[in-house]
């Protein structure tokens, strides 16, 4: 089975009206999720790196490479942050995290943990109306939510140092 057949979608049109805008739709499963000025090794515009964001790696049969996405907590609505506490909201995933700690980074660690595992189909947004000046032009939110699959942690092997003569 293609991975375009487990998604259900045609992959040609026949007429006008089965054009789509092209966007990603896919079923992946967060592999890691963290919380800091550069989570994940985060590199990009200098705006990005003056306020903490929580970033999350998913994986899936749909790409050879692992997705990714950037929100920067905050309590203003209409950003991308909201957008995506929405969404886990109405696929009924936010229930199943815990934001638990003394403070906000503790709350947003443990969030940022409580992520790991979560498998999701997703859907990527655009042109979503900002709080800010310019739209939201992309933007990668859960929709379906499927439950937990256990992340196995990497084996880590131990090395000796060896010296050549």
């Amino acid at each position: 089975m293609s991975k375009q057949e487990k998604l259900d979608v045609p992959d040609v049109a026949f007429s006008p009206d089965q054009g789509v805008d092209a966007t990603k739709d896919f079923n992946g499963y967060i592999v890691d999720a963290e919380y800091g000025l550069d989570p994940l090794g985060m590199v990009g515009k200098a705006e990005f790196q003056k306020r903490p964001q929580l970033a999350i790696q998913i994986r899936t049969e749909a790409y050879e490479k692992d997705q990714y996405e950037w929100y920067a907590p905050t309590r203003v609505n209409k950003t991308k942050w909201m957008y995506f506490i929405d969404a886990m909201n109405k696929c009924g995933a936010l229930k199943e995290t815990d934001s638990s700690g003394k403070n906000t980074d503790e709350k947003m660690a443990s969030f940022a943990k409580s992520l790991v595992g979560m498998n999701f189909r997703w859907l990527e947004q655009g042109n979503l109306e900002s709080a800010g000046q310019q739209d939201i032009k992309r933007l990668l939110l859960p929709d379906t939510y499927f439950g937990k699959v256990e992340i196995e942690e990497p084996i880590k092997v131990e090395s000796e140092e060896v010296t050549l003569e």
